[in-house]
């Protein structure tokens, strides 16, 4: 008590001081560090009757199913229980970046206990009853002049819940502590806010003995970063700001496994990172740090990198001579790794002692059941069965081991956050199982007590069920870049290694109709459909697709690249994709390719229409006039890799952020999506309660106008050339070119969220020159007419789309 009396009388004279209105929140907090307790809970299978492959895993509230370690946790309710705190530090100054939200989102791999604490004081001329919003998607609690005032428990995994309460404040400086819980498993949305819903605008302040004004110049530098480029191949990494830093700044900078202490001189305006030849192949995110007086600041940039030392610029003219070249870029040209190790032992070489950390670290991490040890468990099982006879016998036992023990299905023992239930990852569960059982027939498996053969048994129930519902319907993660490959890990694993023929069968069947979707929606080697679940780091990464190698050993369109799955074990494989395929996939005529599928057990439809210039592509999911997830509802490329282009409203104002969705993946809120030909069409309409909950309050078009020829941006309408590419986009609720770093020119911004889209691709060869192109659409804008969007395009005449109903949604 005596401590917040002092605090209070210091903030007198110094500290940070500010005031929030009605409507905002309190943005500036002192924090404590993330605290992180493993949670080990008792070891529960999971119960889940009448599962099947395709079955949606949401309870019937439509919420996500909890296991028993995280129904443990809630149930011990330590943090419901717990006090205020005298003896936690809080002192560490929280400036926001791009969020509103007192924000430590991250992502755990193993249980965790996670919880922070922040204070700030409030100042109030005579005592009142403060109107809050409180928001969280875990735990929190309010501590005003240490006295509980409010509690809140909503505990739902990455669902914002919210909260009206009033906080009982006294005349005079009060104290404020809040604490923030969660239970910590895979990517969690790890966060609060308190909102203030009162007519007054109230007085905050924190006793910061840091110059304040010092600590807002070097927020502003960091805020305004951007990188010189959003693709690196040779040259300089340099990372600028447009505002210049006022002092002599040390900044650390931290990208993948490298960190660099830069100072930046008083008057700079940027600072070069180093050359591009410094870094692996991949998508990075350059974390910028810098301390001021003890206050330390943050931000995060993303970019792809990919050095044309490190680019293989010759193709093979066969499957077989690509997949021999594909092991010695592996060898060659990508970083250390496993699957590095896997490769030296296609050649015959076992150099486990070069590489101990590297299988250490991924046995480590299969025995503590890590989240994606499905994914580690597979190879291991690659390397026991395929290269079992270069090993010593102490590695094989080692390796062994760790197979004999895992928890092969969420109806064994368990109390790890390792994710059953979604299409790829359940099929890797069961390949795994399934080659664990055959490898090791009679023996007893640790975690569920069953033989070797029960396990492949019980596995192939499940794989048949599963690898049949893909051929009777398609995939529920449909067209997805990052996700599709790790079934093709399944596929090519099963296909090789496993000894049951209908098994074999099928997955071979399944690798074919994998390639026909590749082969539909390849546009120069690059996956371009629009898709069911996608990342920033494949959305910023094109050359950086996991799908561009599985291409380019198939037909040598696209390249070779860091992703090295499943494409080394395609690689040691006797698969190759049907000679059929090939046209579609190497599509390189003036006239279009155009392919609707319904695919999933959703039927979601799915339409790509493509020419050798061209690709415009779209989707319309099942969360159509909901909130959304991880899905890209359209896609465009023009020419080449280099112009991608998306719609999205973004599910969280943090640029580089994590969240599913997030800003540039994903969508807070899902319109509805029509195409016709080579024109998309997105209607976004959406009641008052669903629009409260956006944290966004504007829809934005994805484009990095730097890649095109010629641009020409209006109050509604856009217009984009690359090379005979066009692009013409409208916007019912007008266009500005977003001029702020990091985004500068690489998006454009409608406000609101309520609007209408349409966006029409086209060559030279379709629409004459680019000037008449952009006449033609000036003078038919779109138009609503009876709830739809009419359009008169200039090859096919009148087109109507449909249009959002405002909806309301539970």
């Amino acid at each position: 008590m005596a401590g917040r009396k002092a605090e209070a009388a210091a903030m007198q004279s110094k500290g940070l001081n500010y005031t929030v209105k009605k409507g905002e929140y309190v943005p500036n907090w002192l924090t404590s560090d993330v605290i992180e307790i493993p949670f080990v809970a008792g070891m529960v299978p999971t119960v889940f009757e009448n599962y099947h492959p395709g079955a949606s895993v949401k309870r019937a509230d439509g919420k996500e199913r909890t296991s028993p370690a995280k129904d443990e946790f809630l149930e011990r309710g330590d943090f419901k229980k717990s006090g205020y705190l005298e003896d936690i530090a809080m002192d560490r100054l929280y400036y926001p970046f791009q969020t509103k939200k007192v924000d430590f989102s991250d992502f755990w791999s193993f249980p965790h206990d996670i919880r922070f604490y922040a204070r700030v004081y409030v100042n109030c001329r005579t005592d009142c009853a403060w109107r809050v919003e409180l928001s969280t998607c875990g735990g929190m609690k309010v501590w005003v002049q240490g006295r509980e005032e409010a509690s809140f428990f909503p505990y739902e995994s990455n669902i914002e819940a919210r909260q009206e309460t009033e906080l009982f404040l006294r005349a005079g400086t009060n104290e404020i502590v809040v604490g923030c819980s969660n239970y910590g498993e895979r990517n969690i949305i790890f966060n609060f806010g308190i909102k203030n819903l009162s007519e007054e605008e109230l007085e905050f302040s924190l006793p910061v003995s840091a110059d304040i004004r010092a600590v807002q110049s070097v927020h502003r530098s960091l805020a305004s970063m951007y990188l010189d480029r959003l693709t690196y191949e040779e040259g300089r990494i340099t990372i600028c700001t447009d505002y210049p830093f006022e002092k002599d700044t040390v900044i650390e900078v931290k990208a993948g496994d490298v960190k660099k202490r830069k100072e930046v001189k008083a008057g700079s305006g940027e600072v070069i990172w180093g050359d591009t030849d410094e870094l692996p192949i991949g998508y990075y995110e350059f974390t910028v740090c810098s301390e001021v007086e003890g206050v330390s600041l943050s931000t995060a940039l993303g970019a792809e990198v990919f050095p044309k030392r490190l680019e293989y610029r010759f193709t093979p003219d066969t499957v077989e001579e690509r997949k021999k070249a594909a092991l010695d870029f592996i060898i060659s040209s990508t970083p250390k790794s496993f699957e590095q190790y896997i490769a030296h032992l296609a050649r015959g070489q076992n150099l486990y002692e070069e590489y101990r950390s590297c299988c250490e670290e991924y046995v480590e991490f299969v025995r503590r059941r890590g989240d994606c040890s499905d994914f580690r468990v597979v190879k291991l099982l690659w390397v026991l069965i395929k290269f079992g006879h270069l090993l010593t016998e102490e590695q094989r036992a080692y390796f062994r081991e760790v197979c004999i023990g895992f928890r092969y299905w969420f109806d064994e023992p368990g109390n790890d956050a390792m994710w059953f239930f979604s299409e790829n990852h359940a099929l890797c569960f069961h390949t795994a199982q399934m080659l664990a059982g055959e490898l090791y027939p009679e023996e007893i498996f640790t975690n569920s007590g069953f033989t070797g053969r029960e396990q492949s048994a019980r596995a192939k129930r499940l794989i048949v069920e599963w690898l049949q519902k893909l051929l009777d319907y398609g995939y529920n993660e449909w067209n997805s870049p990052c996700y599709i490959p790790v079934d093709m890990l399944s596929y090519v694993s099963l296909l090789v290694l496993c000894r049951d023929e209908e098994v074999k069968e099928l997955a071979g069947r399944a690798l074919d109709y994998t390639y026909e979707i590749f082969a539909e929606n390849s546009f120069h080697g690059l996956l371009a459909g629009a898709c069911g679940r996608i990342y920033t780091k494949e959305l910023l990464a094109n050359k950086n697709l996991e799908t561009n190698p599985l291409m380019w050993l198939a037909w040598g369109e696209g390249c070779l690249n860091g992703r090295v799955d499943p494409l080394i074990f395609l690689a040691l494989s006797n698969y190759q994709p049907p000679e059929k395929l090939e046209e579609a996939a190497c599509w390189n005529k003036e006239k279009p390719f155009t392919v609707q599928r319904l695919q999933g057990t959703m039927e979601v439809p799915t339409a790509i229409y493509k020419t050798k210039d061209y690709s415009i592509a779209s989707c319309v999911t099942p969360r159509t006039g909901g909130p959304g997830s991880q899905e890209l509802l359209m896609n465009v490329f023009l020419k080449d890799y280099r112009s991608r282009i998306w719609i999205n409203h973004p599910g969280e104002r943090k640029i580089f952020g994590i969240r599913r969705p997030g800003y540039f993946n994903g969508n807070g809120l899902t319109p509805l999506v029509s195409q016709q030909k080579n024109v998309v069409a997105l209607s976004y309409q959406f009641c008052d309660k669903l629009l409260d909950y956006a944290e966004a309050d504007f829809t934005h078009m994805f484009c990095d106008m730097s890649v095109c020829d010629e641009t020409e941006v209006g109050e509604h309408w856009a217009f984009l050339r690359r090379g005979d590419a066009y692009l013409a986009v409208y916007a019912q609720n007008g266009l500005s070119v977003n001029r702020k770093p990091p985004l500068t020119e690489k998006e454009l911004l409608s406000p609101g969220i309520n609007t209408n889209w349409l966006v029409k691709a086209a060559s030279r060869s379709e629409a004459g020159d680019f000037k008449s192109f952009i006449a033609w659409h000036l003078v038919h804008t779109p138009v609503k007419e009876k709830g739809k969007l009419v359009f008169r395009d200039m090859t096919y005449g009148r087109m109507e789309f449909e249009t959002m109903k405002e909806t309301v949604y539970a």
